[in-house]
């Protein structure tokens, strides 16, 4: 049996200072700096920078781990409920998900970003967490897929991937453009409705599943 190894005290500080900036990130009242952040994490401003280059990657950071976390969670529902007779089914499970809230906030944080987080992305674009968030979804609901629905063929499960993958990354997209800017009462309800006609576009367009 193995066993995960400790985090050093320079990864728990890491970590502290990734959650303190969600959650600065999360407060509309404050403004996402160093200042807050480090106040938050209850670190000096130096401490900061010495694990983040810049602000722009600490925010990379947490916009990347909030993507993955959502991943992580409908992962492991597929998993446990493994196996699956249909593609049907999976996406029966992966809706809730893809209405979340959660998944709601992190899609706009990878797409709110000011001029400068703009231009460093430009620089990072392998790494950029809008890229992350769509690319990774299809990646690894692929390879999930491969256990969790063995009877069916490996070419129609990876097809089911990218017409999931390329749906809901339109529909944020339109979403943000119509609704991204709106109170958070009236852009969750946007969030719903843009994700619900997606799944409704992948039913329609994968045909019987």
């Amino acid at each position: 049996m193995t066993t995960s190894k400790p985090q050093t005290a320079r990864e728990r500080n890491r970590q502290r200072i990734i959650n303190a900036a969600e959650e600065v990130m999360r407060d509309p009242q404050q403004v996402f700096s160093a200042e807050s952040v480090a106040a938050a994490a209850g670190v000096s401003k130096r401490s900061l920078f010495n694990h983040f280059g810049t602000l722009e990657e600490l925010r990379a950071q947490v916009c990347i781990a909030q993507i993955d976390d959502f991943v992580k969670q409908f992962e492991t529902k597929l998993l446990e409920s493994a196996p699956l007779n249909s593609l049907d089914a999976v996406l029966t499970l992966i809706e809730p998900h893809l209405i979340d809230k959660q998944f709601c906030d992190a899609v706009l944080h990878n797409i709110v970003m000011s001029e400068t987080e703009q231009l460093w992305w430009q620089h990072n674009a392998a790494t950029a967490p809008y890229v992350y968030a769509f690319g990774g979804i299809a990646i690894r609901l692929a390879t999930v897929l491969r256990q969790i629905v063995p009877s069916v063929n490996a070419q129609d499960r990876d097809s089911f991937a990218i017409i999931v993958f390329s749906s809901i990354r339109v529909a944020a997209e339109h979403w943000y453009l119509s609704s991204g800017k709106q109170s958070d009462k009236k852009r969750y309800r946007s969030w719903e409705e843009h994700m619900g006609a997606a799944l409704e576009r992948i039913r329609t367009g994968y045909g019987n599943l």
